[in-house]
Formats: structure tokens, C-alpha cells, sequence
């Protein structure tokens, strides 16, 4: 087995020194690859939700129609049902 080498030389240092600078550079390249990536993600989510909200205002008119067409028909039946009503008590 090899003895550890007690000592390091300048040259060692610096060249360790120049490796960890590069990883550091390297990970801050990969940040901003990132950063780039979620900035785009994120605009296409606006884009999203400006389509999501104008599906969502028609949804809210669809039901609205929809209520006031149940409220028209259940009038109508009411109507009927009272005339009906009507007719039967004169006919007595």
C-alpha cells in the first residue's frame, strides 16, 4: 500500500483549485440552462390560463342558458297544470 502523500505542492493546489472552479462553472451553466427553461414554462402557463379563463366564461354563460331555459320550461308546465286545473274544476 502506498503512503499519502504528506505534502501538497503548489501546483497541486492549483490545479485542485482550477477543477472546482470548473465543476462551479459548469453547475452555474446548468442554472441558467434551467432558469431559461422555467422562464419558458412559465409564459407557456399564461398562455394557459388566458385560454383556461375564456373557457371558463363560457362555461358560466352555457349554464346560465341552461338555468334559464329550466326556469322557462317549469313556467310553462306550472301554466299548463294550472289550466288544466281550471278546465277540470268547470267542467264539474
Amino acid at each position: 500500500m502506498e503512503a499519502m502523500r504528506e505534502a501538497w505542492t503548489d501546483g497541486r493546489l492549483d490545479d485542485l483549485s482550477k477543477r472546482v472552479d470548473r465543476g462551479f462553472d459548469r453547475v452555474d451553466a446548468d442554472l441558467r440552462a434551467l432558469n431559461g427553461r422555467i422562464d419558458v414554462l412559465s409564459g407557456r402557463l399564461d398562455v394557459l390560463s388566458g385560454r383556461l379563463d375564456g373557457f371558463q366564461q363560457t362555461l358560466d354563460a352555457l349554464q346560465r342558458t341552461m338555468l334559464q331555459v329550466g326556469v322557462g320550461l317549469i313556467g310553462a308546465l306550472l301554466a299548463v297544470m294550472v289550466t288544466v286545473v281550471g278546465l277540470a274544476i268547470t267542467q264539474i
